[in-house]
């Protein structure tokens, strides 16, 4: 996964998906969500991320995508309702973005 950064630039951080070995012809389907949702550890910035397939560690099969900046926050509701959604409404983006299809990935 390749966030965006404060100054526009793109940083990867790598998500193990499944460790499987394959004889000659198999084929394995993976699936995998990712959470876009406010936390302390990381800042989602809205703008071009992306997603990069490994096999053994080998860059293989990458999928741009923009990331939209997050709805208003409700002007109804609780003081602590209303202090998560600013801090949601600065700089978050959607729990849910959807990739194409990776090309190539089914090659690899």
């Amino acid at each position: 996964m390749h966030h965006r950064k404060a100054n526009g630039t793109q940083t990867g951080k790598t998500f193990k998906l499944t460790t499987a070995t394959l004889g000659p012809g198999e084929t394995l389907d993976v699936a995998r969500e990712h959470s876009f949702r406010p936390i302390t550890t990381r800042r989602y910035r809205p703008g071009p991320h992306a997603v990069t397939l490994q096999v053994n560690g080998v860059p293989s099969a990458r999928a741009a995508f923009d990331l939209l900046p997050a709805p208003a926050a409700a002007s109804v509701g609780s003081a602590d309702r209303a202090d998560k959604a600013d801090r949601a409404a600065d700089g978050a983006v959607p729990a849910a973005v959807l990739l194409p299809r990776i090309p190539g990935a089914d090659q690899v």
